[in-house]
Order: structure tokens, then C-alpha cells, then sequence
């Protein structure tokens, strides 16, 4: 009995030591970066939609007659600003491999607790750098203030925070399922083989104790796509209230004000153009969080992450 412990506990060790590498913080970071920005910039009709249907007493025929006209219009920023906030992929993504790789988790799966830290901490490091750098400082300038930053401003902020937290949820938790289903499968057939080995029965590909990690298979690559761009989607449209009120925050507005005025915002006198107002710019949202995800497969495919 005790050497039946004694390989099952060496197995368990060899599949942890095997199978959770050390995260290569860097490299994941360029990979969420170009396909965020790639993503940005292929969403930059979506935003331009989300925009235009913001400009007072305009119909939607207008705006998708101006949107075809220059389809691409200002892509370049629009693939920036993915670019800087893809780094809630690449905080939330060293979370959950610092989670599984823990000493204190002797199987490498990952917890519920685990994963909204992961959330929390990657909305947290978006909002600091794409929040307070970027979105503030550019939603301030377009609306005509002088100044980039002010006490008002930085009220949007817990806004701001709770907004990227939403949309940090997608991608974190798709990619959490990804590394659990592989770890899970790593470990049910580790056990199998350490049966084989105390009974005698060890194969020569498991005499050496080591499988490399699984790679997903194009099936499942789809399910995790389509799955991060529904939810990425869905969350976006529920999280519009509370980017219309931060946005106007930044403006200067009072809160009772942006309160009322966004409520105004949702009324359905102009059907069409709230619609494509709030889907464009939730489906462009969509895209970041499935470049997030599909940055994720492709280094545990192509890059052993």
C-alpha cells in the first residue's frame, strides 16, 4: 500500500512539474497586444457606427452612408487603444497560471476564487493604463475641454474600474475552462498510469513519467471563439449604461446630470440608431475579448505557454 502512495504522489508531482511551465509574462504580452490591436483595427467600422450614432438628430441610413464612405477612419487609433487595453488578457492570463502552478494547489486546478481575482486584477491594470491614460484624456479633448484631466474627471474612474472588470469576465473565464478541462485530462490519465506502473503493466512512453501539455483541437478552438465573442457581447451591452454615465462624468457633468442624461439616451423615440449604437460598440468590445482568447490558444498551441 505504501508504494502504491509513493508512485501515485510521484505522479502527481511529475504532472505538476510537467505540465504547468513557468509563464512567459512577455511573450504573452506581445501575443494579446497584436491580436487586440489586429482586432481593434478590424472593429474600427464598429466604432465608427457606435460614434456617429451619437451625433445629435441623425438617422441610421446617414450613419451607414457616412461609415461605408470611410470604413476605416481613424483605424490606426482604434487598433492603439486595443493595443493598450489587451493587457487585461495578459494580467488575467499570469494570474491563472501563478494560481495553477501554486504550491498550495496540489492538482493545478483552477479555483472560482482564483479566476475574479484574475478578473478583478486584469480590469484593475486596464483601467489604470487604458482608463486614466487614454479613454479620459481623449473622451475630454473631443468633447471640447481644454484640460486633460480634472477632479470630475477622475471620479469616472470606480466607473470606469467596474465596466473593465465586466468585460474582463469573457476571455478570463473561457480561457480558466480551457486550462482546467487540459489539466483535468492530464491528471485522470496520470492516475491511470501510475496503476499501470505499481502493477507492472508501465508502457515505455510512460516509463519517463512526462506528457507534454495537450494542444486544443480546432473544434475546440471554435467553441472557446464563439463562446468569449457571446459573452464579451452580451456583458458590452449590459455594461452601456454605465459606460454613458463614466463617459459623461469625463465630460464634466454631474453625476444626477449624466444620470438623467443617459437615461434619456435609452428612450426609444429613435429606435434604430440606439440599437446600432449600443451593438456596434458591445460587438467591437466582442472583438477584444475574443483576441484575448484566441492570443491565449495560440501560445499553448505554437508556444508551450
Amino acid at each position: 500500500m505504501e508504494a502504491k502512495n509513493l508512485s501515485l504522489n510521484e505522479a502527481a508531482l511529475t504532472l505538476k512539474s510537467s505540465s504547468i511551465a513557468p509563464v512567459s509574462s512577455w511573450k504573452m504580452l506581445l501575443l494579446q497586444a497584436s491580436a487586440a490591436s489586429a482586432a481593434g483595427f478590424i472593429g474600427t467600422p464598429l466604432m465608427n457606427v457606435s460614434n456617429k450614432c451619437t451625433l445629435p438628430g441623425i438617422e441610421l441610413a446617414a450613419v451607414l452612408r457616412q461609415t461605408l464612405a470611410q470604413p476605416f477612419l481613424g483605424g490606426v487609433w482604434c487598433s492603439f487603444r486595443q493595443f493598450i487595453s489587451s493587457i487585461r488578457g495578459t494580467v488575467a492570463v499570469a494570474v491563472l497560471n501563478s494560481s495553477a502552478a501554486s504550491k498550495n494547489n496540489k492538482n493545478g486546478i483552477i479555483t472560482a476564487g482564483s479566476f475574479w481575482t484574475a478578473v478583478v486584477m486584469g480590469g484593475t491594470a486596464e483601467s489604470l493604463l487604458a482608463g486614466v491614460l487614454v479613454e479620459i484624456p481623449e473622451t475630454r479633448i473631443q468633447s471640447g475641454l481644454i484640460s486633460r484631466f480634472s477632479f470630475s474627471a477622475i471620479k469616472s474612474f470606480p466607473l470606469i474600474l467596474v465596466r473593465n472588470c465586466m468585460t474582463a469576465i469573457a476571455p478570463t473565464f473561457v480561457i480558466m475552462q480551457t486550462m482546467n478541462l487540459k489539466r483535468q485530462q492530464q491528471l485522470d490519465r496520470r492516475g491511470g498510469a501510475a496503476e499501470e506502473a505499481h502493477a507492472g503493466r508501465e508502457s515505455n512512453s510512460d516509463k519517463q513519467h512526462h506528457h507534454p501539455p495537450e494542444k486544443a483541437t480546432s473544434a475546440e478552438w471554435q467553441q472557446a471563439i464563439l463562446l468569449t465573442l457571446a459573452m464579451s457581447t452580451s456583458v458590452a451591452i449590459l455594461a452601456s449604461p454605465i459606460q454613458s454615465v463614466s463617459t459623461r462624468l469625463i465630460q464634466e457633468q454631474s453625476l444626477s446630470s449624466a444620470i438623467s442624461n443617459t437615461k434619456r439616451d435609452f428612450r426609444w423615440e429613435n429606435k434604430s440608431t440606439t440599437i446600432a449604437r449600443v451593438l456596434s460598440r458591445a460587438l467591437y468590445t466582442g472583438f477584444t475579448g475574443t483576441a484575448i482568447t484566441i492570443a491565449f490558444l495560440t501560445g499553448q498551441a505554437y508556444f508551450d505557454m
